[in-house]
């Protein structure tokens, strides 16, 4: 009788230390692929997307991002780059990445995945490229916390209405610009919508 009391006292123990220890084991928080990685991103927290000469002359030193579900996106063949980490609402990871397209241009594109690493939605906010005379730009802004302002803009300063336009540049550069507004839902989806558009050159 003695030794089952004293062994039923030894069981109450260890579940007493077993629950004790349960309850101070801290929770580990869960990180994601994406969230494992903010720290190889080149910059963070952008308020502006251009694709100017400084970044195209360092974004080689950047890391590579090495991923299916964005090489699906930009195009098998493009390297692309760990740009900049985004402040995001909880549960998506927000960021860009910069694709060098060689001869067809450079782009950033803007990512926001969920918190189990499904894409939600891909952005272009920012390309830089020309063709035929003609410069093509886009470039983006956040003009508050969930909403881009984005302008595509095609210039010249050659006139195009002239047989040989190559011998005689316009005094003052002309284009085409488009006007958006980007809005970032709370389900990680980005719509887009036109505000307006100023046409000089009429491109399709």
């Amino acid at each position: 009788m003695i030794i089952f009391q004293r062994l039923a006292y030894c069981i109450f123990l260890i579940c007493i230390l077993h629950s004790c220890s349960s309850e101070r084991k801290p929770q580990l928080a869960e990180t994601n692929y994406w969230e494992s990685l903010k720290d190889s991103f080149a910059t963070k927290n952008l308020e502006s997307f251009v694709v100017d000469s400084q970044l195209q002359s360092s974004y080689n030193n950047f890391h590579r991002a090495k991923n299916r579900l964005i090489d699906s996106v930009i195009g098998y063949g493009s390297p692309s780059y760990l740009y900049s980490w985004q402040k995001s609402d909880s549960g998506f990871n927000a960021f860009t990445t910069f694709v060098d397209d060689g001869e067809l241009g450079k782009r950033i594109i803007y990512f926001i995945f969920d918190s189990k690493d499904r894409l939600r939605s891909a952005t272009q906010v920012a390309y830089l490229g020309g063709e035929g005379g003609i410069r093509y730009e886009t470039r983006s802004r956040f003009i508050e916390k969930n909403t881009l302002y984005k302008t595509i803009a095609a210039t010249t300063q050659w006139d195009f209405s002239l047989a040989d336009p190559w011998s005689h540049p316009l005094s003052k550069s002309k284009g085409d610009s488009i006007f958006y507004q980007l809005i970032v839902l709370k389900d990680g989806r980005v719509i887009e919508n036109k505000l307006s558009e100023k046409k000089e050159l009429n491109l399709e």
